[in-house]
């Protein structure tokens, strides 16, 4: 995975001088969540960026697909096209993972985790995945990292794209994008899209267990994607910018359910819309290059579970999050010996859920409402020292940030962190990167509420999960071609939330005492430029090792990995792309043995999977792709009694006029 794409798809290069351009067009634009940064390199951050390019080569039908080549992280699937799609970073959970669009939290606070099968990867520009503790940008959820999806805006010329995709288990996808201006003097851009998907998804697989071959029933999606967004340029300047977005997700699916529990009748029914209003005032007068932001959004998920043949009873289930959210941000640029860039900001969040299965207090099961009001106060200072004396001191950039986060329903929360970038050379071809803070994530109302069945139960007592953590990194460029990042990172965490199996087999979150996450992430990247098919050969290699022990003391358990962690993941991505004409990526993941139990007694087998991308473009305005999940077909599951499909193909034609 690349720290910065250099494909351009659709615009025909024809020498290395042009590719090289273009890259460096891509790096100026890089914007990771709520700062604003020329390249990764200037981030203390460790970052990784997939551009929109990358996630059309890889052929991916949602967002987990892609992140499953990115340092560091780990999808854990629950079977088929459609079903959860959940994503660990540093060994973290994935409600310890904060996930933005456009900035704006999406994280529920229902359920916390973010399941990336339901975001249409069409519509995104980008996604830049930091890795790491950062809740004193962010606050609540960014414990192991944060995800930033940056959605695609309008244009200056009209463009429309249509594209529809055919494959294994009768799947079918459409897509329709329009972009472009809305006025001769091209002041307003939008752009609009929508999506449809049909998969019967039915499988075989093998049942471990018995040693037969078994088909996964009940495993269908019907689901459908509607964005729009518009810009409008108040004034010729171009200072100022009124935006509004907003955003639809519709799916109608089987539950399967366990292997040794399958739930034929069991339907999910799931609704997303997500409402964004923005004004951005740069060149603000008095404030030395003074910017100023404003944006109010609103968020509404609703999920509706069904099962009419469940063996204790039917369930009709029915949950309904809302959101509403105030932004606003106030930044300045100063120059000097020490220039520096201050953000200040101010948020308010206020979460609210209904639901059929919300239980108030310990063996009362009612249908109830609950919410939590939210407010916070942060700052970012990016110091840049000895400025007018870098042949001397080189490049020292600090980076101190503070947030205090209020909340109704849990303790207040100061977060801490201070990053620091340093480099002696002013081509920049090594640079020391690090980072010390603290992070936290409050429990979920699914943590402290979840009604008491045979399976599982809610934890009322529950305390919200804290770390102090601190990475350091090297970022070498060897060559132009050849560069390399090594990062050790070391997190110790108090009163982490833990779901484990009790007596009888019922699940119930538990807040471990203390656990310490470390691990160690290396990354290897080359890219030759191939004058004569006016394109590049791209190789990465990534391997991460984690080690999220239990250190409560406890002889059971104390040292022990704890479950469905992996110990140590690795990727190799081969990529030759000429832009404009072909591309072939050759993609290879390794997942190591995970443990599922936190006596560290049983584990589930470490596995590779192997995909192969591949396209064609013709006369500048037809594509032809092939994409091969898991060419070789192999077994493997990311989560027990959850099987994952074999082999699966899908062919895509498009056309752009």
């Amino acid at each position: 995975m690349t720290f910065v794409s250099l494909q351009r798809t659709g615009n025909t290069m024809t020498n290395s001088e042009n590719i090289e351009k273009d890259s460096r067009e891509v790096e100026k634009i890089t914007v990771i969540a709520l700062q604003e940064y020329s390249t990764p390199e200037d981030s203390s951050s460790h970052v990784s960026i997939i551009s929109s390019d990358e996630i059309k080569a890889s052929g991916a039908r949602n967002i987990g697909e892609i992140l499953k080549g990115v340092v560091g992280t780990y999808i854990q699937n629950y079977g088929s096209l459609g079903s959860t799609s959940l994503i660990s970073i540093r060994g973290s959970s994935s409600e310890q993972v904060l996930v933005l669009i456009n900035g704006k939290r999406l994280n529920a606070a229902q359920g916390g985790g973010v399941d990336f099968s339901t975001i249409n990867p069409e519509n995104i520009e980008r996604i830049e995945v930091t890795r790491g503790g950062a809740s004193a940008i962010h606050g609540e959820n960014a414990f192991g990292g944060v995800i930033n999806i940056i959605t695609k805006k309008g244009d200056k010329e009209t463009k429309t794209t249509v594209s529809y995709s055919c494959g294994s288990y009768q799947t079918h996808i459409g897509d329709i994008s329009i972009q472009g201006s809305m006025d001769k003097k091209r002041a307003t851009d939008y752009f609009l899209s929508f999506r449809g998907i049909s998969s019967a998804g039915n499988y075989l697989f093998v049942d471990q267990k018995r040693g037969t071959t078994e088909e996964r029933v009940n495993t269908g999606l019907l689901a459908g994607d509607l964005a729009f967004k518009i810009g409008w340029d108040v004034n010729r300047e171009k200072d100022r910018r009124l935006s509004f977005d907003i955003q639809m997700h519709q799916d109608d699916k089987g539950i399967p359910g366990m292997v040794d529990f399958p739930t034929v009748s069991a339907n999910m029914n799931e609704s997303r819309i997500i409402a964004m209003l923005g004004y951005e005032h740069s060149e603000l007068p008095v404030i030395p290059k003074g910017k100023a932001n404003i944006e109010f959004y609103a968020i509404r998920q609703i999920r509706n579970f069904t099962d009419e043949e469940f063996y204790l009873g039917s369930i009709n289930d029915k949950h309904d999050n809302r959101t509403l959210g105030l932004d606003t941000a106030l930044q300045s640029i100063m120059s000097g010996w020490i220039s520096q860039k201050i953000r200040l900001q101010y948020s308010y969040r206020w979460d609210w859920l209904r639901s059929t299965g919300l239980e108030k207090s310990p063996g009362i099961l009612e249908e109830g409402e609950i919410f939590r009001e939210a407010h916070s106060i942060s700052g970012l200072d990016e110091l840049h020292l000895f400025q007018y004396s870098r042949k001397i001191f080189g490049r020292i950039v600090i980076t101190p940030a503070l947030r205090y986060d209020i909340n109704n329903l849990y303790e207040n929360v100061l977060s801490k962190q201070l990053g620091l970038i340093l480099n002696t050379e002013r081509s920049r071809r090594l640079i020391i990167k690090g980072n010390a803070g603290t992070s936290y994530r409050a429990p979920s109302f699914d943590d402290l509420f979840w009604p008491a069945t045979a399976f599982a139960i809610g934890n009322p007592d529950l305390k919200s999960e804290r770390s102090v953590n601190w990475d350091v990194g090297l970022l070498i460029k060897f060559y132009r071609w050849l560069s390399t990042e090594m990062v050790y990172y070391n997190s110790e965490v108090k009163d982490l939330i833990q779901w484990n199996p009790g007596p009888g087999g019922q699940w119930r979150p538990e807040n471990v005492d203390k656990v310490l996450m470390q691990g160690i992430e290396a990354e290897i990247k080359t890219i030759w430029i191939l004058q004569f098919i006016s394109g590049y050969l791209e190789t990465a290699y990534n391997y991460a090792l984690m080690y999220i022990t239990d250190k409560t003391g406890e002889s059971a358990t104390d040292g022990k990995q704890l479950p469905r962690r992996p110990f140590e993941k690795a990727g190799f991505l081969l990529s030759l792309h000429s832009p404009g004409s072909f591309f072939i990526r050759w993609d290879t993941q390794f997942v190591g043995f995970r443990y599922i139990t936190a006596h560290n007694l049983k584990y589930l087998d470490s596995y590779f999977s192997h995909d192969l991308n591949m396209g064609i473009y013709l006369y500048d305005n037809y594509e032809i792709s092939l994409h091969i999940k898991n060419i070789l077909d192999k077994e493997y599951i990311d989560i027990r009694e959850y099987p994952i499909p074999g082999r699966e193909i899908m062919l895509k034609m498009g056309v752009r006029f």
